[in-house]
């Protein structure tokens, strides 16, 4: 999940406040500019994800899951294959 990005948890100000010996001081990813990108992207997440009761992060999922380059090489069988989503409450 993007080091956690895209959970849609990690805040600009959780990020500042991370460790100083946390290795995502020194990740591109949590780099401007692409730290603002990310952030950009999680809220749009989030926003696909309020209408279908989802997080941001299984927003993320099903985005991968549906993108046929994901699937490119991999033999899925039936039993593998998302059929629905359930969410723990």
């Amino acid at each position: 999940m993007a080091s956690g990005l895209l959970t849609g948890k990690m805040t600009r100000e959780r990020i500042e406040n991370v460790p100083s010996d946390d290795w995502r001081h020194n990740a591109e990813n949590f780099q401007e500019p692409k730290l603002s990108r990310n952030l950009d992207l999680v809220e749009k997440l989030r926003e696909i994800g309020a209408r279908h009761d989802a997080s941001p992060a299984e927003v993320a999922i099903a985005w991968t899951l549906g993108h046929p380059a994901s699937r490119r090489g991999t033999k899925y069988d039936e039993g593998s294959r998302p059929t629905g989503r359930s969410r723990a409450t």
